[in-house]
């Protein structure tokens, strides 16, 4: 697996000898302060940066041992990401060209199908006389004729309720047809 780029170590070993350097600058400015107040101020400044120092030096080769170890996680998995996209290129290659042989293939049954001569549909060897003739309709007065006629009188007489119909149908009992004018429909 790939390592960090440079030694982090090596980079913090720079930032403690510039540490090292403003230390010492400290060091002097503490031993020719002139109150006891600012050599004190110094004095527990430069406790500080030590603590701080020793407590960097001690937890900082961990952080980077983690850092590096996730790196090499996510490195670990990029090349698995990386092959099985290999594999997904190289499946969709191979369903490219099975794709382009299919249609091929369909392109020249098709070329094949589109040679041979198509069969002619069979022919009535006879004609009915009359067959090709399209029924008279009759007009529309008598179909209102038709329409309004009253029930046959087997079924006014009894025997079975009459279920069909208007409702106003027995309304008045018409004992005539209703006369209309004879209109010829066109």
């Amino acid at each position: 697996m790939a390592q960090l780029p440079t030694d982090p170590m090596a980079a913090m070993r720079e930032f403690f000898v510039a540490g090292d350097a403003i230390v010492g600058h400290m060091k002097n400015a503490a031993l020719q302060s002139r109150t006891g107040e600012d050599r004190a101020l110094f004095e527990e400044l430069l406790g500080q940066i030590d603590s701080q120092r020793s407590e960097l030096e001690s937890t900082l080769p961990g952080v980077f041992q983690d850092a590096q170890g996730r790196l090499d996680g996510a490195l670990s998995r990029l090349e698995k990401l990386r092959a099985k996209k290999d594999d997904l290129l190289a499946k969709a290659e191979s369903l490219t060209t099975r794709m382009e042989q299919h249609i091929t293939s369909g392109r020249e049954a098709l070329k094949k199908d589109a040679e041979k001569p198509k069969p002619e549909l069979p022919r009535p060897k006879f004609r009915r006389p009359g067959k090709s003739n399209a029924p008279a309709f009759s007009s529309g007065v008598d179909l209102r004729k038709w329409l309004m006629a009253p029930p046959p009188a087997a079924a006014q007489k009894g025997g079975f309720p009459h279920t069909t119909g208007n409702i106003w149908e027995d309304w008045g009992k018409l004992e005539t047809l209703p006369q209309f004018e004879d209109e010829e429909e066109e």
